[in-house]
């Protein structure tokens, strides 16, 4: 926890950031598990918020009231609906501030209707008297979530305090998967233009039987005998990518760019062999710096005069990179975040014409709900996940046993 009074150059140093406690492993949390840890946070919080508590000063010996609410809640997707008891990304209705469907997330044209707090709270608390584990999985599957901890505060919103991370939600969740869900990202790969209309499905089992067996034991003139939309069909049954937009010619350009590009001393550069195996997981700052600067620098050079396909590739791509650095602006107005509004529809519709066979993810039907944040609480680089997920990293560091409690144990035993 960290304490918003603070100015963002302050608040969020090691010593001024709070540590309430761990969540002992080995495994994650599961639906409400966690709200047995929370419980006894929301206690000190609840005191905290009314009655307060008397401090006294040089100027008020008889103490002064300091009263504290949390306000925002700072995580990923997954984790922020796990604390805020918000629906899962797969409910019937996925999205914790609006009421689209999951069948619906491809419909940008419009807004959907929000989320009304009262309603949300009032669905929480039928959630936590359901007499049977059935009723409780029914609810959710309703798409109103579960109880929270947090819904016992009597100022708490879990709708408008549950605020979208740019970090996971444009970096590790868009641009991710841009790049290596719509665009194939691969270097063993050939390169294609990203084309994904749905082939016909193969109906007939026994000609379905034939094909995958020269798949598995056919040498390279039967597969390639098989025909394109044979292919392509097996290849979107399996999820597999084909005609890869970063594959075994550009990936490799894009490097090679790369090490051309003189960036200033405070700003990292993206790993030197991006999108490979041996590189491992890119972590945030590594995606921004390969999305706005490697492909920014090197794409319009290997796409001039490619072709109508390619130029609309590029374009679609840019008003994802106009989306990331919109929203890490430190300093907002206004006309800054209709930019950012303005060009996540572009995105977004371009993504849905050019990519007919991919359909859009929770993450970029959320970055809709960004600018309501923005508005709220003002430029994102005072309340992101970037500090919080350093302290993690800090944290996993330190060295342990990995056995809870031992060392009190050996401790006593000792003695």
């Amino acid at each position: 926890m960290v304490c918003l009074n603070l100015p963002p150059s302050e608040r969020y140093k090691l010593e001024n950031v709070y540590l309430v406690g761990i969540i002992p492993g080995p495994k994650k949390t599961k639906n409400d598990q966690i709200n047995r840890i929370l419980t006894h946070l929301v206690d000190d919080l609840q005191t905290l918020w009314d009655p307060g508590f008397l401090i006294p000063t040089p100027s008020m010996p008889a103490g002064r009231k300091i009263r504290g609410a949390l306000i925002p809640l700072v995580c990923d997707l997954p984790g922020g609906n796990e604390v805020a008891g918000a629906p899962d990304h797969n409910a019937t209705k996925p999205c914790a501030y609006c009421e689209v469907t999951l069948a619906s997330l491809d419909y940008v044209e419009e807004p959907f209707p929000p989320r009304i707090c009262a309603k949300v709270l009032a669905h929480g608390e039928s959630w936590r008297d359901a007499e049977t584990e059935d009723v409780r999985r029914n609810l959710e599957s309703q798409g109103g979530g579960r109880w929270s901890e947090l819904m016992r505060l009597s100022y708490w919103d879990p709708v408008s305090y549950k605020v979208l991370d740019t970090m996971h939600m444009l970096l590790e969740g868009m641009g991710n998967r841009h790049c290596r869900k719509t665009w194939g990202m691969d270097p063993l790969r050939l390169d294609g233009d990203g084309q994904t209309l749905a082939p016909a499905i193969i109906q007939d089992p026994v000609r379905r039987t034939e094909c995958e067996t020269v798949i598995r034991t056919g040498n390279r003139k039967q597969i390639s005998d098989l025909g394109l939309e044979t292919l392509r069909s097996l290849c979107v049954e399996r999820e597999l990518p084909w005609g890869v937009v970063l594959g075994e010619k550009t990936l490799p350009k894009v490097w090679q760019h790369d090490a051309d590009v003189i960036t200033p001393s405070w700003i990292g550069r993206a790993p030197k062999y991006a999108g490979t195996a041996g590189t491992g997981t890119l972590k945030a700052d590594e995606w921004r710096n390969f999305l706005t600067i490697s492909l920014v620098f090197s794409l319009p050079q290997q796409w001039l005069g490619a072709g109508e396909r390619y130029q609309s590739l590029l374009e679609n791509f840019m008003h994802l990179v106009a989306c990331i650095e919109y929203a890490s602006l430190r300093t907002i107005s206004e006309k800054t975040i209709a930019a950012y509004e303005a060009h996540t529809l572009a995105y977004l519709r371009g993504h849905l014409r050019l990519f007919r066979g991919k359909v859009l993810s929770i993450y970029q039907h959320s970055s809709l709900h960004l600018p309501d944040f923005m508005r709220r609480f003002g430029p994102v680089h005072a309340w992101r996940a970037f500090p919080f997920e350093r302290y993690n990293g800090i944290m996993h560091s330190i060295n342990t046993n990995n056995k809870i409690g031992a060392i009190f144990f050996a401790g006593k035993y000792l003695c």
